[in-house]
């Protein structure tokens, strides 16, 4: 009987298993996943500056959230501390 073998053979490897007490846990030998620390994740941010009218595209920046983006994107794009508040971010999806 095809069934038998199965039933046989999980069985067998439940005595083998050394952390198994008797053999009578159905979890045997299972490896556990493994912990890592969860990743940032950085966004693409478009950022421009509005200071007049047409408002001057300045580029993109990675960063996790809006308030970094900004702070990134004045230092990146060498805005001075008087514009600053200027600067729009949106997020790109």
């Amino acid at each position: 009987m095809k069934g038998n073998h199965y039933i046989e053979r999980a069985e067998a490897a439940r005595n083998e298993c050394p952390e198994v007490a008797g053999g009578r846990s159905s979890v045997c030998c299972m490896a556990k996943a493994k912990k890592t620390k969860p990743r940032e994740r950085l966004f693409q941010w478009r950022a421009t500056l509005i200071k007049g009218t047409p408002a001057r595209y300045l580029g993109y920046v990675s960063a996790p959230d809006e308030e970094t983006a900004r702070q990134i994107a004045a230092e990146e794009f060498k805005v001075s501390d008087v514009l600053r508040d200027r600067i729009a971010v949106q997020r790109e999806s």
